[in-house]
């Protein structure tokens, strides 16, 4: 294996490791009084975050739209932290246009 795909692979489960990280710390600061919809919300943008972000070419409309729709979400101050932290990250990994 060439060191090129090595490191490729090395930063991939890294991404991985850290976008899972990040989605474990969204869900833990989602306010207990959330509404039902803004939970349904969060739940359907965290899983397309997930799933575009296992493709090897993630569709950028559909990150857009799921970022879109954390970012409307009203919670507490480190729910918006940890939802700007991982907007930094999906920016990084250039999923987001």
């Amino acid at each position: 294996m060439d060191m090129y795909r090595t490191s490729n692979l090395q930063n991939n489960s890294v991404n991985a490791a850290e976008l899972k990280q990040l989605i474990a710390d969204l869900k833990a600061v989602v306010p207990e009084d959330m509404p039902k919809a803004d939970k349904e919300a969060l739940h359907e943008g965290v899983e397309t975050i997930e799933s575009e972000l296992a493709q090897q070419k993630p569709k950028r409309s559909l990150v857009n739209t799921a970022i879109k729709v954390l970012q409307a979400i009203k919670g507490t101050t480190e729910f918006a932290a940890v939802v700007a932290a991982l907007v930094q990250f999906i920016q990084a990994l250039g999923a987001h246009a």
